[in-house]
């Protein structure tokens, strides 16, 4: 189901409000009362991640047990070829403002945390429907540029393959939250996501490409499913005049051009990037060439422990000494299904359209 125009949070939000409900395969037999009577939303402010940020080597060492959110970070990077130096890592641990439990973000120099997003429903006998969603800036000393990694053996899941560009920036952060479920070897979700920056050299023409990795936690016993994962990728508050247009994106039309395994042409006036495919079902673009915004949105109702998103988009920036500066936003939604299985022609699912006060 496309989330109608559903804006990612950014920290200079004046509020956050409910533009409207949506149901799905919901019978009035199975319901008592509106289970969105029970529905809960709240957010993390920068200014309230900031005061938990943990950063520098001593600090961030003293967390890194084995099973550490800073540890599974640096882990996961370096299986995808990704050697991170922990002097660039920063963390902070954020009690969950719907939960008796914890959110973790861990993201490095160069990357700023905006908001987090929560939202939360009970549906009684064990049954509950949880969103998380986190909005991440890129700081202003990209404008320099950045020496890549020397230690990068490459970016692993989704990087692209440049035609005549050359990597400007490229960054991964991780988020982590609680089930509220049994889960086997206690383990929580978690949401990885990465961006490329690109530039033809001498030009104003850049290449974003971006993807993100979900994965739930198993239950012990029972059944959850996943039954919302979005990407949204814009121009970070004050920084939109950076940008002239929004050439072109890919996917343009998942169901009809999407092959997963293959790879897309992102491709303007000879120089741009092959992006490769992961899924393409189920699957809705949206971009918004006003806003020079791109995402992708996925709906349905999967049990697979993880699943992806990608794509990428062709821009051109107001001129040739000047940087696009992105936000990123993920937002996944899980439905703990309990003892019965989840199976979305039986279990209703509950989805709502958040707004924002715009920029």
């Amino acid at each position: 189901m496309i989330p109608q125009r559903r804006k990612f949070f950014a920290a200079s939000l004046a509020g956050i409000g409910l533009a409207g409900f949506m149901q799905a395969n919901v019978q009035a037999s199975e319901l008592e009362g509106d289970p969105l009577e029970n529905l809960q939303v709240a957010s993390i402010s920068m200014e309230e991640i900031q005061q938990s940020t943990s950063s520098g080597v001593a600090s961030l060492r003293s967390q890194s047990t084995e099973d550490s959110p800073v540890n599974q970070y640096l882990e996961s990077q370096a299986r995808s070829g990704n050697l991170v130096d922990i002097e660039q890592v920063n963390s902070a641990k954020l009690m969950d403002p719907l939960e008796s439990g914890s959110i973790d973000l861990v993201w490095v120099d160069g990357l700023s945390p905006a908001e987090v997003n929560r939202s939360e429903i009970s549906l009684g006998e064990d049954q509950s429907q949880s969103g998380l969603g986190v909005a991440m800036a890129q700081d202003q000393d990209q404008d320099q540029g950045r020496d890549i990694n020397p230690g990068r053996t490459g970016m692993g899941y989704e990087s692209a393959t440049s035609n005549g560009m050359r990597l400007h920036a490229d960054d991964c952060w991780g988020g982590y939250f609680n089930s509220y479920y049994a889960s086997v070897a206690d383990n929580d979700h978690n949401m990885v996501s990465c961006y490329e920056k690109w530039a033809e050299s001498g030009t104003r023409q850049w290449a974003y490409n971006r993807w993100g990795i979900w994965s739930k936690a198993s239950p012990l016993l029972g059944s959850a499913a996943t039954i919302d994962l979005t990407l949204r990728s814009r121009p970070w508050e004050g920084m939109e005049s950076r940008i002239s247009k929004l050439n072109k994106w890919v996917p343009t039309s998942p169901s009809s051009q999407c092959n997963p395994g293959g790879s897309f042409d992102l491709t303007y006036y000879g120089a741009g990037l092959n992006v490769d495919i992961d899924n393409c079902e189920d699957m809705s673009v949206l971009p918004e060439i006003g806003e020079k915004s791109m995402g992708i949105d996925w709906d349905g109702s999967s049990t697979r422990q993880q699943m992806a998103l990608d794509f990428a988009m062709h821009i051109t920036a107001t001129n040739d000494t000047i940087i696009p500066m992105f936000a990123d936003y993920m937002w996944a939604e899980v439905r703990n299904c309990g003892v019965i299985p989840c199976n979305p022609t039986q279990i209703p699912t509950y989805k709502y359209v958040h707004t924002d006060s715009g920029w």
